[in-house]
């Protein structure tokens, strides 16, 4: 199984599903792939599922985690 958080653990096949919705909606609000993408999310499943969907956009991304305090 992929890493995830404490909360959710996914399957490989529920990642991989997970990543191409995101990636079809992102394509759709992003146009064209070669964009950089912040993704603002907490280290976990949510956030690997986020990683994967820009990859599979041909993007970059910027990883920015929210502030904990």
């Amino acid at each position: 199984m992929p890493e995830a958080d404490a909360q959710q653990s996914l399957s490989y096949r529920e990642l991989e599903d997970k990543s191409s919705v995101l990636a079809a909606k992102l394509a759709v609000l992003v146009g064209k792939p070669g964009r950089i993408i912040i993704l603002h999310l907490q280290k976990g499943a949510d956030m690997a599922i986020a990683i994967l969907a820009v990859i599979k956009l041909g993007g970059s991304y910027l990883c920015v985690e929210p502030d904990t305090h």
